[in-house]
């Protein structure tokens, strides 16, 4: 889906994945009790702020459309003029608002099949932005895609994974050069790091021993003490403070570490995976992608 001049990207995030303009990247999430938030940015300011929610009991969509509309009375109170957009997908509902500072705001809700999602996104446009509203709102909607269970992709800067849908995102560490998710199912982690610029990673160390170092610094895996070894695969030693588990692995009774590198040389990354588990069984069950590789 991408029949249109604006340069884009995927964004996949929570079981919705949808595209957006190559320069917005993801500022913000939150998850909440019952739905997800995020925040995308272009290089100056906040450009979407989007929420959705993957209800049990699918509601009465009259009674959710007449609750989007009456929260939009608000943002139409403020505006100097309004309008509705049309010429989209089935089910979908848009206004775009021009506000007394000169910005554009383009409010939009829609419920999505297979799952059953609601999805309500706000755009905003500054008077420089080279973005019209209807080319992004068409972007949005036509690209727009709910996840099931299994697999669900993850897409995000130059990160691409999928995933089983039991594995859901407890946590991430952002920054230059070097991203890190933790993933839990039931109380089985997964823990996956991509890092640019390998060959300054790997200057003075073998993938193996990069592997190593980077775990024991990760203060989220308590107990344990990882090594090289000679045949390049990465051992989980139990530490002499801890010789019976540490508690975070006694409370959720997984003792099992199954580490595995993979240096990408073409692209200068590398990849590094970490399933803290109970038995073989949860290694087998674990399946998708990571980058190029196979997880």
């Amino acid at each position: 889906m991408n029949d249109h001049p604006l340069p884009t990207r995927r964004l996949a995030w929570d079981r919705l994945s949808f595209l957006v303009p190559r320069h917005w990247d993801l500022a913000r999430y939150a998850f909440h009790k019952k739905s997800t938030e995020i925040e995308l940015e272009d290089d100056y300011s906040v450009r979407l702020r989007a929420e959705w929610c993957f209800p049990r009991k699918q509601p009465d969509l009259e009674v959710v459309r007449k609750r989007y509309l009456k929260a939009a009375e608000r943002v139409s109170a403020e505006a100097t003029a309004s309008r509705v957009l049309d010429g989209l997908p089935a089910a979908w509902t848009a206004h775009l608002y021009d506000m007394p500072d000169r910005h554009k705001l383009l409010v939009a809700f829609a419920p999505l099949p297979n799952p059953g999602a609601f999805a309500f996104f706000r755009v905003y446009f500054a008077p420089e932005d080279r973005e019209l509203p209807q080319t992004v709102l068409n972007l949005l909607t036509k690209s727009m895609t709910s996840h099931g269970n299994d697999p669900v992709p993850w897409e995000v800067y130059d990160i691409k994974l999928t995933l089983p849908g039991d594995y859901k995102l407890i946590t991430t560490v952002f920054q230059a050069g070097s991203k890190m998710f933790m993933f839990q199912s039931r109380l089985r982690r997964l823990f996956l790091w991509q890092v640019s610029l390998a060959n300054i990673a790997l200057r003075d160390c073998s993938p193996a021993e990069w592997a190593a170092d980077t775990l024991n610094a990760c203060k989220l895996i308590k107990g344990r003490r990882f090594v090289p070894n000679a045949d390049g695969e990465v051992a989980a030693r139990r530490s002499r403070w801890h010789p019976f588990g540490h508690a975070d692995e006694i409370a959720r009774w997984c003792y099992r570490y199954k580490v595995r590198c993979e240096h990408d040389a073409e692209a200068n990354v590398l990849y590094l995976w970490c399933l803290n588990c109970r038995n073989d069984a949860d290694i087998a069950a674990l399946r998708g992608a990571f980058g190029p590789f196979t997880l």
